[in-house]
């Protein structure tokens, strides 16, 4: 089921339930205005109280079929990464080169690549297609493995931050949500934030953020 269309369910039943509602509130009302019987009360209460049941079980199944949408979608992106022969490349070297303490070799167009993913993830993450915490269980270790590669920093994400904005919007939302649960982030130390200082580009990370800020009050 599409957001838009789950949306529009939610909207529906809401408005259905709240006419329920008023319409028994108000036939409650005339009945003790008019001292009516205990039965007819009773009655009354007991609509009101399947109004509220019916609103309660609609929204949990709404929230269950997004809960079943959602992780369907990020399996489909672990299967659209794992099937991919360039991200696998990138992957294996980039874990080779750190094993063997040197630097990576990559080609420009295959790192393009490999962080065009994690742009993508981005979007799909700022339009609240994907839980972080789902993202977090399945790419966390793939994502700063690359992110915080002097390779990939040098040749890509440090030389042009503009060009790749989205991937230092990635690594701050990301960076944060680990941290505000004491997750460890692999090799914190090698962040874009330091990576921009010891290039002399530290003004653009402020700036790059200080726009992220401004995205998040809109």
């Amino acid at each position: 089921m599409g957001r838009n269309k789950r949306k529009i369910i939610r909207i529906v039943c809401i408005a259905l339930i709240a006419c329920i509602l008023i319409v028994n509130w108000v036939i409650y009302r005339s009945f003790i205005e008019k001292n009516s019987g205990f039965v007819d009360s009773t009655i009354a209460l007991m609509s009101i109280a399947v109004a509220f049941w019916s609103v309660s079980l609609i929204t949990k199944q709404l929230n269950q079929s997004k809960v079943i949408e959602e992780a369907e979608f990020i399996l489909h992106l672990n299967q659209a990464f794992a099937e991919n022969s360039v991200y696998a490349e990138v992957y294996e070297e980039l874990e080779k080169s750190r094993k063997e303490n040197r630097a990576a070799k990559l080609t420009r167009a295959d790192i393009s690549s490999y962080l065009t993913f994690f742009e993508t993830v981005y979007i799909l993450l700022s339009q609240k297609a994907i839980n972080i915490k789902n993202l977090d269980d399945l790419f966390e270790y793939r994502f700063f493995l690359a992110i915080h590669d002097k390779t990939i920093q040098k040749e890509k994400l440090v030389e042009s931050p503009y060009n790749f904005r989205n991937i230092y919007y990635l690594e701050k939302v990301w960076t944060q949500y680990r941290k505000d649960r004491k997750f460890q982030i692999y090799h914190e130390e090698d962040c874009l934030y330091n990576a921009c200082i010891i290039a002399g580009k530290e003004t653009v990370y402020r700036e790059l953020m200080s726009y992220l800020e401004r995205k998040k009050r809109r």
